[in-house]
């Protein structure tokens, strides 16, 4: 029968304003309770909620102390981590942004190796690697025993790390001058559509792009990029940061150069990939076949596909449905049929294919096609990433 365990609490200044010698007060926000089954022990944590009120960075307040957090890491189970719980793709496209193949790579908290770690090691010949809980499989038991290295990585580590200072120390004391720290962590910003990274009693950290970047900044790192597009998990982002004695002046501009720049890359797929769509519609079906093609919802999305088809292939032809009357008008150069009942009428007889221009729109049109006897035909829809995909 297993013990239950329990902890201590300490107070804690904000790490943030701590190092730049600020004294700060913080304000106290919720309260998490858990229950978590360790091999040894039944632990019953309570983690407090705070804001500081001088620089509006939310961490745990009081706490339980580091050592006490340690203890329990190494009851805790080695975690498996199936490469579905992430997206091995978007770290390796990051990480070959900033490090050549010769370099040493060290990953920072990764408990068990697996999919992730063998991959870094058939792209990496010197891959190294540690985590708190010594029942994992890694390199080092301590980060002292790490050799330096250019690169740093760290995937939703920092958000468990009571004493910072201490981690941020021994982090920067591993990396070469110029060396960059890539680090992934839960976004504060996005907790209100999963608030699962807040009620997670470990969590004793939650971060914003500018909070993080100011934290660093406070370790001699500036900023390269902020990167949620390709973190690996949902509603987490990345910061990248390089080793430097220089201190950033102007964070904001930093971080939002990079969301900009973020929207700029998508901008360009996306277009890329409405050409593609094109390229497929025409592909497929040949321009004189379109009148047996319906292009379901006048939207944003179908205006494009229509401009791209025209410049390419000259005259679009197909058939334009959407069951708002305001949207008669909508496209000017081709009727729009504001009512299903085209299905009853001679065109809707010899339609063939129906492309849906709004992904959040399919089971409904979905739900109509079946109530008209028409589930015969071929159903294809433009995602919310602008691709065409069979249902």
């Amino acid at each position: 029968m297993r013990d239950k365990k329990i902890y201590s609490e300490e107070i804690r200044r904000c790490p943030i304003c701590v190092k730049n010698s600020r004294m700060s007060n913080s304000e106290h926000l919720c309260k998490i309770t858990g229950k978590r089954i360790g091999k040894k022990y039944i632990h019953n944590i309570t983690t407090k909620i705070s804001i500081c009120e001088e620089c509006g960075f939310v961490f745990a307040n009081p706490v339980v102390p580091q050592k006490e957090w340690d203890k329990y890491y190494n009851d805790m189970y080695v975690g498996f981590q199936s490469h579905e719980d992430y997206s091995i793709e978007n770290r390796i496209a990051l990480i070959k942004r900033y490090m050549q193949s010769d370099e040493r790579i060290i990953e920072i908290g990764g408990n068990e190796q697996g999919v992730f770690s063998e991959k870094l090691k058939s792209i990496y010949s010197d891959y190294l690697s540690y985590d708190v809980n010594e029942n994992a499989n890694n390199t080092a038991r301590v980060m002292t025993q790490l050799a330096r290295t250019d690169m740093l990585i760290s995937y939703c580590v920092l958000e468990h790390i009571v004493d910072i200072d201490l981690f941020l120390k021994k982090c920067t004391d591993l990396l070469v001058e110029n060396g960059v720290f890539l680090i992934e962590v839960p976004d504060l910003t996005e907790y209100y559509r999963n608030a699962s990274s807040l009620t997670f009693n470990e969590h004793v950290n939650h971060f914003t792009p500018q909070t993080l970047t100011r934290l660093m900044n406070n370790y001699g790192f500036t900023l390269v990029e902020i990167n949620k597009k390709y973190a690996s998990r949902e509603l987490t982002f990345v910061g990248v940061y390089r080793k430097s004695s220089v201190k950033d002046k102007n964070i904001e501009y930093k971080i939002n150069k990079s969301f900009v720049l973020e929207a700029i890359d998508t901008m360009l797929q996306e277009e890329s990939s409405f050409i593609h769509i094109v390229e497929e519609i025409h592909h497929i079906y040949g321009k004189n076949n379109l009148k047996d093609v319906v292009f379901w919802c006048a939207s944003g999305t179908l205006t494009t596909l229509i401009d791209e088809y025209q410049k390419r292939y000259g005259v679009f032809e197909g058939i334009v449905v959407d069951e708002d009357k305001c949207k008669k008008d909508y496209y000017v150069d081709l009727p729009v049929y504001v009512s299903k009942d085209v299905f009853l009428s001679e065109k809707g007889n010899a339609i063939k294919t129906i492309i849906i221009c709004s992904e959040r729109r399919v089971e409904s049109i979905m739900k109509t096609i079946h109530e008209y006897g028409r589930d015969e035909l071929e159903i294809l829809y433009i995602d919310e990433n602008k691709e065409l995909k069979s249902w």
